[in-house]
């Protein structure tokens, strides 16, 4: 699952379940976006 930061925060968070927990939200360091994250 990948989802933006709040307000002004533009950085990409990303996560993943892993058997029925949700792993550490990790940062997209190098990738911003100033819309939501979409399936293409």
């Amino acid at each position: 699952m990948a989802w933006r930061g709040v307000g002004t925060d533009n950085h990409i968070y990303w996560s993943r379940l892993s058997g029925s927990t949700w792993t550490t939200q990790q940062i997209l360091a190098d990738r911003r976006t100033n819309l939501a994250p979409a399936l293409g």
